[in-house]
């Protein structure tokens, strides 16, 4: 049975050389075979309704920074942008993820503890 398993190495190494040969064959075969269609694109038809006959290009999606007093928009600042907040500015907006999932998981147990009241025949 050993006899049977026992191959050269170097007959391993030319087996494989040849299957390596051959699907580098078959795969330039495929692409070269395949025709080079012009495909058109698809564009949902919404889409293509608002893009008309013109290309949209990223800065169609670009919204421009407001200035302080843009009377062209529907709002203009009362006050300066800030690129960073001190705590006190913050603190009036802030809310900690903690007490949210702490809230969350509360209604959720109760909800179960009903249930579960509930179910006691």
């Amino acid at each position: 049975m050993k006899e049977l398993l026992e191959v050269d190495k170097n007959q391993v190494i030319i087996i494989f050389a040849i299957i390596g040969l051959l699907t580098v064959i078959a795969t330039l075969i495929v692409f070269l075979s395949t025709k080079e269609e012009e495909t058109e694109e698809y564009i949902h038809p919404e889409i293509a309704d608002i893009m008309g006959e013109e290309n949209l290009t990223v800065s169609d999606f670009l919204l421009e920074k407001p200035g302080l007093l843009d009377f062209n928009s529907d709002y203009y600042l009362i006050r300066k942008q800030y690129e960073k907040w001190d705590w006190i500015q913050a603190e009036k907006y802030w809310v900690n993820i903690k007490s949210i999932l702490i809230d969350i998981l509360s209604r959720e147990n109760d909800i179960e503890m009903e249930d579960l009241i509930k179910s006691i025949p």
